[in-house]
């Protein structure tokens, strides 16, 4: 007996996904192998909406859509690796050790020249607020020290060279999240994509109702973030299952073939919506997210065939950005404050030197670190290596904190400046 398209995609998910856990592992990072150049070129938005918004704050409050497409495209990328990871926990020790061979050596690179940099160049007070970010940093916890704090959704005046790292450090969380959950329902996907429904679901309620109360914690906390990973690693699961239904039934009369070209135009739109309402919308992230978080969802199901990802995504200009988008997201924000806190005006010329200085160092970054790290064979010793590296910055950067900048280094004159009282409020 013949079974209908659903059935045969319900089947797929149970049987074919357990088959993607039984696979070979994930490929090492940045190999060509199964590449959608229209995600890099997805990413390559996302970075360029951000800069484009930090650099020219006159520019719309929706150029935020680049942090959604980040977590969607997050949640879809991770969740498709898991799948192919084998069962045993030598597949999950090695995942976790490409996770970090993918972050931490650009992290570490980025911490270390700002806390040089800001010795070098700053007061003790600025650098003793530095030093207490990059320990947040380093923890991946700067979220947490956002939200706390208080920081302004629009921090652009908040002069925090280190505040942008609240992102990084959502995602990291949601990712460890998201493997955890893989782990323990791996034999069980049907439960697997119901859990994720269901904590989607919640988290998009929290963020809802929290959004014009507490709307720290709606944009900055996971709680409020977890349904845009969701969302993308949904996606993931249920293409996997489809594509399975597929190939066992190929003479089905599925929808999903008609439907496919055009969801890359209804992402545009998507998009468009999304810019258009932002500067009518109060709260963010809140019901407004909705938008970029579906036009992500439609390009990355519409496949890399679709027309808009063939031609306009997978465009090289918006793939060298989407390829070089971690390092540039980290260095473009310290990049811009710092001549804010040396007392120098940004005017049209700065901004353009922030610009380039932040793609010359990102694409340094990239080639001279990322890279060479990445193809590192995943071991035990590489991924200890690369964690105490975290922990020494985080030392380095308490050290800096307690000693009031290292205010006993400056002048006598000048050591004033890191009393307690010159500082904002923890």
């Amino acid at each position: 007996m013949k079974l209908s398209h659903s059935q045969s995609t319900a089947a797929a998910l149970e049987d074919g996904t357990r088959a993607h856990w039984s696979a070979t592992s994930a490929t090492k990072p940045f190999s060509r192998h199964d590449e959608r150049p229209e995600i890099e070129g997805l990413r390559g938005l996302a970075i360029l909406s951000l800069l484009a918004i930090h650099v020219a704050p006159s520019l719309s409050r929706g150029d935020v859509i680049g942090i959604d497409i980040f977590f969607v495209v997050s949640g879809y990328l991770l969740a498709r690796a898991l799948m192919r990871q084998g069962a045993g926990a030598p597949y999950l020790t090695a995942f976790l050790g490409r996770r970090l061979q993918r972050t931490v050596p650009s992290l570490v690179a980025m911490l270390i020249g700002c806390l040089a940099f800001a010795t070098l160049f700053t007061l003790p007070k600025d650098l003793q607020l530095l030093g207490r970010s990059m320990a947040w940093g380093a923890g991946l916890l700067s979220n947490f020290d956002a939200w706390r704090r208080g920081v302004p959704i629009d921090a652009a005046q908040a002069l925090d060279p280190l505040s942008h790292l609240w992102l990084v450090a959502a995602i990291a969380q949601g990712g460890l999240l998201l493997v955890l959950l893989t782990w323990l329902l791996r034999p069980h996907p049907r439960r697997l994509l119901a859990v994720i429904g269901l904590t989607g679901l919640g988290s998009l309620g929290f963020n809802l109702l929290a959004v014009a109360e507490a709307p720290g914690a709606a944009f900055y906390l996971l709680t409020g973030r977890w349904w845009e990973l969701m969302a993308g690693a949904g996606l993931a699961l249920c293409a996997s299952a489809d594509r399975r239904a597929a190939s066992a039934q190929p003479n089905s009369t599925a929808v999903w073939p008609m439907i496919a070209p055009h969801l890359g135009w209804l992402g545009i739109g998507c998009f468009a919506v999304a810019i258009w309402l932002a500067d009518d919308t109060l709260h963010f992230p809140g019901a407004w997210a909705l938008w970029p978080v579906a036009g992500t969802l439609c390009l990355l199901a519409a496949g890399p065939q679709e027309w808009v990802n063939r031609h306009v995504f997978a465009q090289p200009v918006l793939r060298f950005y989407g390829r070089v988008s971690y390092p540039l997201y980290l260095w473009h924000w310290p990049v811009l404050c710092f001549p804010l806190l040396l007392g120098v005006p940004l005017s049209v010329d700065v901004r353009v030197l922030v610009l380039i200085a932040s793609v010359v160092l990102a694409g340094l970054t990239h080639e001279l670190i990322e890279k060479p790290v990445a193809q590192l064979q995943s071991t035990v010793r590489v991924s200890g290596m690369l964690l105490a590296a975290l922990a020494a910055c985080a030392a380095l950067a308490a050290f800096v904190a307690a000693t009031d900048g290292l205010r006993f280094t400056f002048p006598a004159e000048l050591q004033s400046l890191s009393l307690p009282g010159a500082l904002p409020a923890h």
